[in-house]
């Protein structure tokens, strides 16, 4: 996520401009990514949200999607895609004596599998976002240390167990308070990020974060609304699509999991905030009725679209995999320096050390250490 600001407000003129500003701004060349912004106008001129990814990485989304005989006509950001739909009733800032008035905006919160997106909406669209490299999965790996479970039990035991303590949970037993614990650290980090973006948004945008809307698998953590609130002071709510989208059967569904797939077929007939991969066929009019004509398309839609949150769910199902290959090869090579030989196993590294055990090794330690 990139935020720019330009001296003038015409969208056209932006478009034309965005990628000027953007050289330079990410680790990797412009050609190298699929990128796209919308703009936000601001008093005295205007401003881009602009998303970039790795095209490796929507390559891969549509390969995944190629599998299972799904066309991916389009690829967008979860977060944003949910913005299609959430509401635009957002609390006022509070008034403080003495200081200038802040533009309140919504913080929608998107945790994933292994990052969490924190976007800042106002009452006409997106202004500034922001990512965590902090997600769900390192809730199930800090169970899987705490309490020795191999993965499947780590993660079950989060989805069937795991909460967050607050004040409205009453009395807890010392076992039930170690596993709150445990879950409290390893969201930490995500409360940390809240309170920096928060003071961000003032200092850079002044905006004044008034309310908390909570979207992704990780946003089901048991009492997670509750803990921010009691944590941040702010109203915490699950997102929710407003009720005015001419679609049936949304009252009374808890979206938080999947709002980015229903905005994401929503904004197949209603411009998409962010389109990382787009064909000319989903280009459409705004008047809604492509989505009334082809509600079965648009379901299967709807699940490709899903986009990283598509990815997050691909990527996640050999994440663990993948990361423990990593840490593999990561103390192959350290032991390597170390001992002599790549070692990849607890027990062959004990084994080694078990065989110096009892010598004087103090004159070994600057090298060895």
């Amino acid at each position: 996520y990139r935020v720019f600001k330009f001296p003038f407000a015409d969208p056209r003129r932006i478009a034309q401009a965005v990628a000027f500003e953007a050289d330079g701004q990410f680790p990797v060349p412009l050609d190298n990514l699929e990128y796209d912004h919308v703009p936000a106008p601001t008093a005295g001129g205007g401003q881009a949200l602009m998303v970039a990814v790795r095209r490796a990485a929507v390559d891969q989304v549509r390969a995944a999607f190629k599998v299972a005989s799904i066309d991916v006509k389009l690829v967008t950001v979860d977060v944003l895609a949910a913005a299609q739909v959430m509401g635009a009733d957002i609390p006022d800032a509070p008034k403080v004596e003495g200081a200038e008035p802040r533009t309140p905006v919504a913080l929608a919160l998107d945790i994933g599998h292994a990052t969490t997106d924190l976007v800042a909406f106002g009452a006409k669209g997106p202004l500034a976002a922001r990512m965590l490299r902090r997600g769900s999965v390192h809730i199930t790996r800090a169970l899987q240390q705490r309490y020795r479970l191999d993965d499947a039990a780590a993660e079950q035991a989060k989805r069937t167990n795991a909460f967050l303590p607050h004040r409205g949970v009453g009395v807890l037993t010392p076992e039930q308070l170690d596993a709150a614990t445990v879950v409290a650290r390893a969201v930490e980090p995500i409360l940390k990020e809240i309170e920096h973006t928060r003071l961000w948004l003032r200092a850079e945008y002044g905006c004044e974060v008034t309310q908390l809307r909570l979207s992704g698998g990780g946003a089901n953590l048991r009492n997670l609304d509750a803990y921010l609130a009691e944590q941040l002071g702010l109203p915490v709510e699950r997102a929710r699509p407003r009720e005015n989208l001419g679609l049936r059967g949304l009252a009374g569904h808890d979206w938080t999991a999947s709002c980015a797939a229903l905005g994401g077929a929503v904004g197949c007939a209603r411009r998409p905030l962010i389109q990382l991969h787009k064909e000319a066929a989903v280009q459409r009019s705004s008047d809604g009725s492509w989505l009334t004509e082809r509600l079965s398309t648009v379901v299967a839609l709807g699940v490709s679209i899903l986009a990283f949150g598509a990815l997050d769910t691909y990527v996640g199902l050999g994440a663990l995999e993948v990361e423990r290959a990593a840490y593999e090869e990561e103390l192959r090579e350290a032991s390597e320096k170390v001992f002599g030989e790549p070692l990849t196993s607890t027990e062959a590294i004990e084994e080694r050390l078990g065989e110096v055990d009892g010598r004087d090794i103090t004159k070994l330690l600057p090298q060895r250490g």
